[in-house]
C-alpha cells in the first residue's frame, strides 16, 4: 500500500538511516561510558613497576568474572577453551561417557580435581 502524496510522506530510506545513526550514537555513548568506568576502576590499582600491567589485566579479568550483585564468580571460564588455537581437545577436562554424572548428567568431565573438593550448596 502506498502512502498518500503530500508533505507528511516519510522518506523510508532517510528514516532508516536516521534510526541507524541514532542506534550507533547510543552504542558509541555506551561504549565510551563502559571504557571510562573500566579505566577509572583499574586506575585505583596501586601496584607500580614492571608488574603493574599484568596485575591490572588480572584484576580486570577477575572483576569481569564476578557477578555485580552477589559477588559470585564464574565457576570454570576455561572449560571450552582449546589447548591450542584451532584445536579439538579442551583444557583441563576430558569426557568419560561411561560414568554417571550428577543426576545422570552427561558427559562426565574429569581433570580439574573437582572430585576431591567439597561442594557446598547454598539456598
Amino acid at each position: 500500500m502506498e502512502d498518500p502524496p503530500g508533505d507528511h510522506q516519510i522518506d523510508r530510506k532517510a528514516a532508516l538511516q536516521a534510526l541507524r545513526t541514532a542506534k550507533l550514537a547510543l552504542f558509541a555513548a555506551a561504549l565510551e561510558a563502559t571504557l571510562r568506568w573500566w579505566h577509572e576502576w583499574s586506575a585505583r590499582c596501586d601496584v607500580r613497576g614492571e608488574y603493574h600491567e599484568p596485575v591490572v589485566r588480572s584484576l580486570i579479568t577477575l572483576k569481569a568474572l564476578t557477578d555485580s550483585e552477589t559477588g559470585g564468580m564464574v565457576a570454570a571460564p576455561t572449560t571450552s577453551l582449546p589447548e591450542q588455537l584451532g584445536g579439538e581437545r579442551r583444557l583441563p577436562e576430558r569426557e568419560l561417557d561411561w560414568l554417571s554424572g550428577y543426576e545422570g548428567s552427561r558427559p562426565v568431565r574429569i581433570g580439574n580435581g573437582a572430585h576431591t573438593q567439597t561442594l557446598i550448596l547454598l539456598p
